[in-house]
């Protein structure tokens, strides 16, 4: 059977330190038949002459460089723009492909005839390194859990290059931009699981004390709700859920409380008395004391 082209891009912005250990992942899978797209977004360190001069001579590796500071989705978009495959993959430039990831998802959309391919994988996160294996059920169900959670993280996405040029990751989305793209993408193709663990998902802690970060979350889980909102109402769970971490994040925006939507987490599917104990605290003034946990909540 001849291999189809897969293009996998690689969005990147100051990644001296990891790029070349992404880009390696790509190349030392065992399908053969792809093409690795870095997309620079204006780096100020040494990424692009690291990658230009590291692959000078190979024609699998393009590098390719925004004109300006765009963020992370106008470079995706403008690598599956540039790409020649007919199959589209992304890695975070700080991620690690498992050997085997392209020649699993390309076997499993051929024999399915699906759109798209997603899998598990493995979030690492300091010393600690917890596996997030696929949804499983039929259409119905796994967008409830979708919209609860988002298990279709970026770099487990292969798909068919004419989808995503139909429907791009939203620009204008400032957060979460792999929620909304696979619910907008799996709401509209088809897609098949695999419950492999093909990627190694490597985050560094992230500070959000700030109202700044609260805001700029706050902002993208409503951008979120507004998308998705007729399926939110249908489903109890994902719409409690989604208002209590609004409402949670409103604490931390000046002028924002959203009291509302804190109490829709509360009671909006069967009453909480753990996330009760919490609104309480917020009532008593006490928010700052679970600040730095709010992401676990």
């Amino acid at each position: 059977m001849v291999e189809m082209l897969v293009s996998v891009v690689i969005p990147a912005f100051n990644r001296e330190k990891t790029i070349i250990r992404a880009i390696e992942s790509v190349l030392s899978q065992s399908y053969s038949n792809l093409e690795c797209i870095i997309v620079d977004d204006c780096s100020t360190d040494n990424t692009v002459d690291l990658v230009n001069m590291t692959y000078a001579n190979n024609e699998r590796v393009t590098c390719y460089k925004l004109p300006h500071n765009s963020g992370a989705c106008v470079a995706r978009n403008k690598g599956v723009e540039i790409a020649k495959g007919e199959y589209v993959a992304f890695l975070d430039s700080d991620d690690v492909y498992k050997t085997e990831k392209i020649e699993k998802q390309i076997t499993a959309l051929l024999s399915s005839g699906a759109d798209f391919c997603a899998t598990g994988f493995e979030h690492i996160s300091g010393d600690e390194c917890r596996v997030v294996l696929p949804y499983k059920g039929n259409k119905e169900e796994i967008l409830k859990q979708l919209l609860y959670l988002n298990c279709i993280t970026t770099g487990v996405l292969c798909g068919k290059r004419s989808c995503l040029l139909e429907t791009p990751f939203d620009v204008k989305q400032p957060r979460y931009q792999d929620w909304d793209i696979a619910l907008r993408l799996f709401k509209k193709y088809s897609f098949v699981f695999i419950e492999d663990v093909t990627l190694e998902l490597i985050s560094n802690p992230v500070s959000i004390s700030s109202s700044t970060s609260h805001s700029k979350t706050l902002n993208a889980l409503k951008m979120l709700y507004m998308k998705n909102e007729e399926d939110f109402k249908k489903d109890k769970r994902s719409y409690s859920q989604i208002h209590w971490l609004m409402g949670l994040h409103s604490l931390f925006v000046p002028g924002k409380r959203d009291f509302k939507s804190l109490w829709s987490g509360v009671a909006g599917n069967g009453f909480s008395l753990r996330r009760f104990g919490i609104f309480i605290a917020v009532l008593l003034g006490l928010k700052n004391h679970f600040a730095s946990t709010i992401q676990n909540i």
